[in-house]
């Protein structure tokens, strides 16, 4: 079969994008790029053996799928599942499976945990063969993983490598786990084939097969399906010669299978990617016709759902009389609750989809962690989580029910190129309308946000050449829309970006969590004696050098005539000290603590103070965190901290010691201390997460609106584009040449409703309207602002309908269009009043003018 030239083309990109060409890439047969293992259809011959037809087969890290696809397409009978937990390799067997038209495979980007095998092995989950093709030394616990593994599956495929290959990984899991004597143990069928398979490093060394079987495999399960609600019951899986038999003791039946998995089983490994959304959606629709017809049929769930190889059936859907009445088959409740359910593990969710993505949670755990943490937790219980997508960098995002996560790789500083083509990759096979990173990322043509958290390399003049800060750069260079955490790194932000208006920064403060409240005293207290502080303390917060100043704290301490009578408590990112900060110490104890939040806040209402000399903030949580627990702050008044600490703090110049020292000392007096916590406490509440999340959320849906560039006066009209091209287009011509000579016309923005046509079409179509225009010698381009509105979500609309002054009545008007907009709530005009009198109209037009 002649390969498309196009198709070719997207391979190409993908593959690329391999971190190494593992497995040879063929297409149609022919090959597209030789990988390191030049000896596939070898090692293909010889496990096509030990594979029969109407069998389920499950193999685990198939990398990008030469296995299951080829063998897919020899054993067209038989339903294969593909785990590959690295994104690079599913995403190419995903194309390489769509363009191969294989239809019995079902892939999931994932890998197969022993916490998910040991559920299995409760439930009725069954593999005729599983393929483990140097897979099992990448599997830290690789034992106990074959001994769930074995209890679901009849048989097992092994390749090893030699331990002794130079390249080979998991050379102890190899040695101690995966030893012959061990291995064999697992089933009364033990085979080491006489076949050994070339490695891709050492000539010398061969890589083992073996085959392993259980003739009589039979087991017993206490639930049908992996998350069963009700109480256990007794099964008994067997296999004959035919395949696999499944005795359900509560009714004493046998039932025989066909290969396939139940759909919610394989859910619970992780994302499916083949089959997709539309195909399991028009297949259902389908199904449920079928039901519709026949009689006796019960209630419709997640786990009436089998992927077989001829797609998706249901299957134990007869309603019996031990069922309560209302488990009976109900079409439109029982459609919309597995439309809701695909809807969830599809990722198919309302629009408009923005990705996060939690690159942050991977590099480090301080504050910006906190904050994003925080803001997630927010949105959890929203409408706002239905919008959003959280990249997981190698599972080191915080798991929240009710937020929505895809596991991606790491990110890594030398390969940045090729993560801008994945995340890119990613926004576009998740119809993302806006990308906002944690940390700096971005992909390559979608919308992206900058979440603005400091300005500190550029104020304090740090080599901008580091990887880090390019990366900011480049991200600051490409976004569309702007957030920061206060107001001073707005500024800072439109200082040293000339490009960015302030007025186009949102600022959204931090908050700050229940957590940090004052802590009662005997809390205190067992704080103290668990970390052996014997006198009252000073905390300083992320200590060292640099900007955090706190040499300060330590000279200003030293002039202290009772700083023997204090301890030090030093905590945070870079809470280790340099060692000539303890010659100002003397007499007195430093104790550098790693806290969590609850012994932050505990450590927080115990000290005498919160010393906090910073020369520069992005916001400053400590001193918002130290005044909701009621801890007196000392602080310098530089870049934000004024913003968040107001009138609530003792404020000391930078370099002044003896202010510092007074200030110590002040902060000790029963008055002085009294009217700082009731003032800290006070100026904490004024910051909040749940806050900080609607402004950040508000911020995200407006910018997902920038490409409407709206003006002063925003007016909106809904064509139907089934009219005729003649009429339409003359009313359309009349509208715009209407508002284009109107004499503030470059104030004026047209939103044009294009949801039923594609925008090609609807660009083509204005476009001959634009030089009908210009052959009567109007020139559009420099008037006024015409914008295409595709489909919108609810919370778009909502955000959108309050900025639009007006809709103009068309005679060939989209009725249904309107329905779905619901812009009811928008004054109406016809063209002609709307045009005749149009400043009076619109009054705000006489507003703007010089």
């Amino acid at each position: 079969m002649k390969i498309n030239s196009q198709e070719l083309s997207k391979l190409e990109n993908l593959i690329d994008d391999l971190p190494e060409v593992y497995q040879s890439i063929y297409l149609h047969g022919e090959l597209i790029r030789e990988g390191v293992r030049a000896n596939d259809f070898e090692r293909l011959e010889v496990i096509r053996n030990y594979i029969k037809p109407k069998q389920t087969i499950l193999d685990i890290g198939s990398n990008v799928g030469f296995f299951t696809i080829n063998l897919a397409k020899l054993f067209p009978q038989n339903v294969f599942i593909s785990i590959e937990k690295q994104y690079p390799y599913a995403r190419l067997q995903q194309a390489l499976i769509k363009l191969e038209g294989v239809n019995n495979v079902i892939l999931i980007h994932s890998e197969v945990t022993t916490e998910w095998l040991y559920k299995a092995t409760q439930a009725c989950v069954y593999f005729d063969v599983t393929l483990l093709l140097s897979v099992l030394h990448h599997i830290p616990d690789a034992e106990n993983f074959l001994t769930e593994l074995n209890e679901i599956s009849k048989s097992f495929i092994i390749e090893l490598p030699h331990p002794d290959e130079s390249r080979v990984c998991g050379k102890d899991i190899l040695k101690k786990q995966l030893t012959l004597e061990k291995i064999s143990q697992f089933k009364p069928v033990f085979i080491k084939m006489s076949y050994e398979a070339a490695t891709h490093c050492d000539t010398d060394l061969k890589r083992s097969f073996y085959y392993a079987d259980s003739p009589n495999y039979a087991r017993e399960s206490i639930f049908p399906y992996i998350g069963y609600p009700l109480q256990p019951r007794n099964y008994f899986l067997k296999t004959d010669a035919e395949g696999l038999i499944i005795h359900k003791s509560h009714l004493n039946q046998d039932i025989r299978t066909v290969p396939g998995v139940l759909l919610s089983d394989v859910a619970q490994i992780g994302e499916i990617l083949v089959p997709n959304y539309e195909t399991c959606n028009q297949k259902i629709e389908a199904e449920f016709d079928r039901l519709e017809k026949l009689d006796n049929v019960a209630d419709i769930r997640p786990w009436n759902i089998l992927l077989t190889a001829e797609g998706l059936q249901f299957i134990d859907y007869q309603y019996t009389q031990d069922l309560d009445n209302h488990l009976k088959f109900s079409k439109n409740r029982d459609l919309d609750f597995i439309k809701n359910y695909f809807n969830l593990i599809f990722n198919v969710h309302t629009q408009p989809q923005i990705i996060i993505d939690g690159v942050f949670f991977q590099l480090y755990k301080t504050g910006i962690a906190r904050v994003w943490r925080s803001l997630l937790e927010e949105w959890a219980n929203t409408e706002f989580t239905n919008h959003i997508l959280v990249l997981n960098r190698a599972n080191t995002a915080p798991k929240i029910n009710g937020i929505r996560y895809l596991t991606i790789p790491p990110y890594d500083y030398n390969n940045t190129a090729a993560d801008k083509k994945m995340l890119q990759h990613i926004c576009d096979e998740q119809e993302a309308k806006l990308f906002i990173s944690t940390y700096y990322t971005s992909p390559i043509t979608t919308p992206s946000v900058f979440m603005a958290y400091d300005m500190i390399p550029e104020v304090m003049g740090w080599d901008l050449n580091h990887p880090m800060w390019k990366e900011k750069h480049q991200a600051i260079q490409n976004a569309s829309g702007y957030i920061s955490i206060s107001e001073n790194t707005a500024h800072d932000l439109a200082r040293y970006f000339d490009n960015i208006a302030l007025e186009s920064v949102t600022v959204a403060h931090c908050g700050v969590s229940n957590t940090f409240s004052p802590a009662q005293a005997e809390l205190v207290n067992a704080f103290q004696n668990k970390y052996g502080i014997h006198k009252p303390y000073f905390l300083v917060v992320g200590g060292g050098s640099g900007y955090k100043n706190s040499i300060l704290f330590f000279r200003a301490f030293s002039q202290l005539t009772t700083s023997h009578g204090f301890d030090i408590i030093s905590t945070g990112a870079g809470s280790m000290l340099e060692p000539e900060y303890r010659a100002y110490t003397s007499g007195s104890a430093i104790h550098t603590l790693q806290l969590s939040d609850e012994e932050l806040a505990i450590a927080y209402s115990g000290a005498v103070a919160l010393v906090y000399p910073s020369k520069y903030e992005g916001f400053g949580m400590p001193v918002v965190e130290a005044m909701a627990c009621g801890c007196p702050v000392i602080t310098c008044p530089n870049a934000s901290i004024p913003e968040v600490a107001g009138d609530a703090v003792i404020y000391v110049q930078e370099d002044d010691v003896d202010a510092l020292a007074n200030a110590m000392c002040e902060v000790q007096k029963p008055i002085v201390r009294n009217a700082l916590i009731t003032a800290g406490l006070a100026q904490a509440q004024k910051f909040s997460w749940t806050k900080m999340a609607g402004t950040v959320s508000k911020a995200l849906i407006d910018a997902t609106l920038l490409s409407l560039n709206l003006k002063d006066i925003n007016l909106i009209i809904f064509p139907d584009w089934s009219q005729s091209e003649e009429e339409l287009g003359l009313e359309l011509q009349e509208i715009i040449q209407a508002l284009a000579t109107h004499p503030e016309s470059e104030k004026i923005s047209l939103l044009i409703y294009t949801a039923n046509i594609t925008t090609e079409d609807a660009e083509i179509f204005l476009s001959s309207v634009a030089m009908n225009l210009l052959m009567e010698d109007l020139d559009i381009t420099d008037t006024i602002n015409i914008s295409l509105i595709d489909k919108l979500g609810d919370i778009q609309w909502r955000y959108l309908l309050p900025l639009i002054d007006g809709r103009i009545i068309l005679i060939n008007e989209d009725e249904t269009a309107l329905a779905e907009a619901r812009v009811t709530e928008i004054p109406i005009y016809q063209l002609d009043s709307a045009i005749k009198n149009i400043q009076a109209t619109f009054p705000r037009l006489s507003l703007t003018t010089d």
